[in-house]
């Protein structure tokens, strides 16, 4: 019974996901004030492409990890900014062709959050 159990919670999680895949765009807005646009693209393994723009610049980053559980998804892409290099940390939930949740910043080598704010992006 518990194996049923667990086997129809993780077919609900691939379905809420299977739901998501494609391509999103938004905006994002940190903490500071500052804000910018983003693009996202989702393919069955997960985060594909990442993009967003800072101060009018377009910054491309690399995905990292991935995981959804059933509305939830949580993911990191990296890049570099001035030559720094970073990691940002996405949390949101999925709600319909929308995405939004917040993120939070990080040297990618670790250490303490140099930005946080949120994020929302609809499926194109």
């Amino acid at each position: 019974m518990l194996k049923r159990l667990c086997a129809f919670i993780a077919m609900l999680s691939v379905l809420a996901f299977a739901q998501a895949l494609g391509n999103y765009t938004g905006t994002w807005t940190g903490a500071s004030g500052s804000g910018g646009k983003i693009k996202l693209t989702f393919n069955g393994e997960g985060l594909q492409t990442a993009s967003f723009t800072l101060q009018d610049q377009e910054v491309k980053a690399k995905p990292g990890s991935f995981k959804a559980d059933g509305e939830t998804v949580t993911f990191t892409f990296d890049y570099e900014v001035e030559g720094n290099p970073l990691r940002s940390r996405m949390q949101g939930t999925i709600t319909g062709k929308t995405m939004k949740g917040k993120y939070e910043s990080v040297p990618a080598g670790g250490g303490a959050a140099v930005d946080e704010g949120t994020w929302e992006v609809t499926q194109q």
